[in-house]
């Protein structure tokens, strides 16, 4: 859901009112799927991981699984990040 709002409310404040004054990018430029379904994989890997080793009280793999958990955070991170530094392209004059 995350992946949802956070581009919408970067596109609202930040390009609503330039619409029709300069090139603006759409929606799901904002945040490319591709982006946002890559993340996808680490954090399906993580909780695989995490879930058994939690229910089994397996040490090593609730270790392995918080790992994997805090590589998809960072991922996270990044496509926001990516997210929040688009910035309106000016228009040829």
């Amino acid at each position: 859901m995350l992946y949802k709002i956070v581009p919408f409310l970067i596109w609202f404040h930040r390009f609503s009112t330039l619409v029709g004054k300069v090139k603006v990018p759409l929606l799901k430029d904002v945040l490319p799927e591709k982006r946002t379904k890559s993340q996808l994989q680490p954090s399906g890997l993580a909780l695989l991981i995490l879930l058994p080793g939690a229910l089994l009280q397996i040490d090593l793999l609730v270790r392995i699984g918080e790992i994997c958990s805090m590589a998809a955070s960072g991922w996270l991170g990044l496509n926001l990040l990516y997210a929040i530094r688009q910035k309106p392209v000016p228009n040829d004059q």
